[in-house]
């Protein structure tokens, strides 16, 4: 006879699992660098991508409320520096890291906005000759 009570329901161990990850003082305040995968921007704000490297990768998700705080824009490809925490996400069941600050790796942030910025205005046509003034031989 198998005794019903001894038998967990999935929302009750993920439950569980998520007070063990948000109890550990070490998932809190988490530092993690590796590539950006997968990146989505829906209209949410959110940011949500797989971090990955060599060996292992994990979902990750920016709410909208960190979001604009980022001087540079995320893009597939880009190593990046995250802080966050890990915690549970329990409807999926599944851990995953929340973002709270993100820099680039390798470049700086300056760098890297001054590029995308620079593309930007470049699609804009604002650099074409058409656009271009003759200098004035007096500065005045």
């Amino acid at each position: 006879m198998i005794l019903q009570e001894k038998y967990l329901t999935v929302q009750a161990l993920t439950k569980y699992i998520e007070r063990k990850f948000e109890a550990d003082p070490y998932l809190k305040q988490v530092f993690v660098k590796g590539e950006i995968s997968n990146l989505k921007m829906p209209t949410s704000g959110h940011l949500y991508f797989t971090l990955k490297d060599e060996a292992s990768m994990i979902r990750v998700v920016m709410f909208a409320k960190s979001v604009p705080k980022l001087n540079f824009k995320p893009e597939d490809g880009m190593n990046v520096l995250l802080t966050g925490r890990i915690s549970v996400f329990t409807k999926a069941g599944r851990y995953q890291f929340y973002a709270e600050g993100m820099e680039p790796d390798g470049i700086g942030a300056l760098y890297v906005e001054f590029e995308q910025l620079k593309t930007k205005l470049e699609k804009e046509g604002l650099f074409d000759a058409a656009h271009k003034k003759s200098a004035s031989f007096f500065p005045f």
